[in-house]
């Protein structure tokens, strides 16, 4: 099911605490594979104060969010989340393509984003990686040990050339 009437707006100061909930909404808990690990709210805490990004809301209600970071010709995705009972409702997809339109004002040639290696990856991302490679993402290379020495990292890439 589509949803048309979301809106995109710049991530600030007054709306990252929405970004933190919705991530808190998807945190592993006991017997229940999520997306979040504390740890990696933690770090959204921090990263998010330092990193662009942009909220996705439905009737003026946060449901999604994105953050990045710039370099010279790679945009990092860092962080993307949709409350879990409106994925697949183009909410991701939009987000996407608003990191599309900010890379392109930006002249950016690659979007990078990482996420687990299939080989360590639950259902959540297998779905995650398969939403990744359906907006043209593809696999780039996999970094072994990187996320705490614990599992291998595959880093995706869209070329905008």
């Amino acid at each position: 099911m589509k949803i048309e009437n979301i809106s995109i707006k710049k991530m600030n100061e007054n709306n990252i605490k929405y970004a933190i909930q919705i991530a808190n909404s998807l945190v592993h808990q006991p017997k229940i594979a999520k997306w979040f690990t504390p740890a990696a709210i933690e770090e959204m805490k921090q990263e998010f104060n330092e990193y662009n990004g942009f909220m996705a809301y439905l009737n003026d209600n946060p449901v999604g969010f994105i953050s990045y970071k710039l370099k010279k010709e790679i945009l990092d995705i860092t962080w993307i989340g949709v409350i879990e009972e409106l994925h697949d409702c183009g909410i991701g997809t939009r987000l996407i393509k608003r990191i599309l339109q900010e890379a392109r004002n930006n002249q950016i040639a690659f979007i990078d984003v990482e996420t687990l290696a299939a080989h360590h990856a639950d259902e959540n991302y297998k779905k995650t990686i398969g939403f990744y490679k359906s907006r043209g993402f593809a696999e780039h290379k996999i970094c072994k040990e990187k996320d705490s020495g614990k599992w291998d990292i595959l880093v995706m890439r869209k070329s905008l050339e």
